[in-house]
């Protein structure tokens, strides 16, 4: 980030949420930094409370509170309609606070990991399905997909949009620089059902190429081939004991995604944390 940060202060002069990525407040008591909000852009009316944090000894001061009113005031400001966060699962007092400032919770994630397999052997793929290369500015084929899957209690709150899933001018151009900057080369597929010629699954797996770091997978299966799921967990396992060994693996499934989080158990994958995701309509 600090490479790139003379770039991406260029570019938020021609890209609203580029410049409105990384902005938040502290809150400071006798000069001495105490708490901390993070919040990013999710486009001109939708913002994103990355973080707040609070140092142990100012707790139970109400500090949280008040830098999230810092927020709120400023989203008001930037005519927002809608806030999103992540609460770790368990922990109440956050949670509490969120709810008591009128979000509501409407799913969540399991944040998975596995230590890697050297030993593992690639699965046949089975009967019935075909396997493609997915270009990585194919937008199109990931949001078709996930217009396909995401149930209507997740659409309500977080809606899937074709401009959420467009590769920009500006995004082909930050996309491959930070890939760089951080050793990252994506091999992505996608998985269709023979008989329907609908879209059964994709898979996204973000190698390393350099040494250290994690790799972070993604996978979306689609309801109904649960077949798949285990094809799809030991393609990526595969993938990277070949060209990435020796890593940590992370994957972020929506909880929603049952059939993809049980394929993960069985391929060993085993639940870091889970969070709530919680959203605010300021405006219709």
């Amino acid at each position: 980030m600090k490479k790139l940060w003379p770039l991406l202060k260029f570019l938020g002069i021609f890209s609203y949420q580029i410049r409105n990525n990384f902005k938040g407040f502290i809150w400071e008591e006798d000069g001495t930094p105490a708490g901390l909000a993070t919040i990013h852009n999710q486009g001109k009316d939708e913002w994103l409370v990355g973080n707040i944090g609070v140092l142990p000894e100012y707790r139970r001061r109400g500090i949280a509170r008040k830098l999230f009113n810092h927020c709120l005031a400023y989203f008001e400001q930037q005519n927002c309609k809608r806030v999103y966060l992540q609460v770790i699962d368990g922990n109440t007092p956050a949670y509490l606070l969120y709810k008591d400032l009128g979000f509501e919770d409407y799913t969540g994630n399991c944040d998975m990991e596995h230590m890697g397999d050297k030993n593992i052997q690639p699965l046949p793929l089975p009967d019935g399905y075909e396997e493609k290369i997915l270009g990585q500015y194919d937008w199109q084929t990931r949001y078709q997909h996930a217009m396909m899957i995401t149930p209507d209690h997740v659409t309500k709150y977080s809606p899937i949009r074709e401009k959420d899933f467009k590769i920009d001018f500006l995004k082909r151009i930050i996309i491959p620089l930070m890939d760089k900057a951080q050793g990252i080369s994506r091999a992505s597929f996608v998985y269709h059902d023979k008989a329907t010629g609908k879209i059964a699954g994709r898979i996204t797996a973000g190698l390393r190429t350099r040494e250290g770091g994690v790799i972070n997978a993604f996978i979306r299966l689609t309801p109904g081939h649960e077949a798949l799921g285990d094809y799809l967990m030991n393609k990526i396992l595969y993938l990277c004991a070949t060209q990435s060994p020796d890593r940590r693996f992370s994957l972020d499934l929506p909880i929603w995604q049952k059939d993809a989080v049980s394929a993960a158990e069985r391929a060993g994958f085993t639940t870091r944390v889970k969070f709530r995701e919680m959203a605010l309509m300021m405006k219709e």
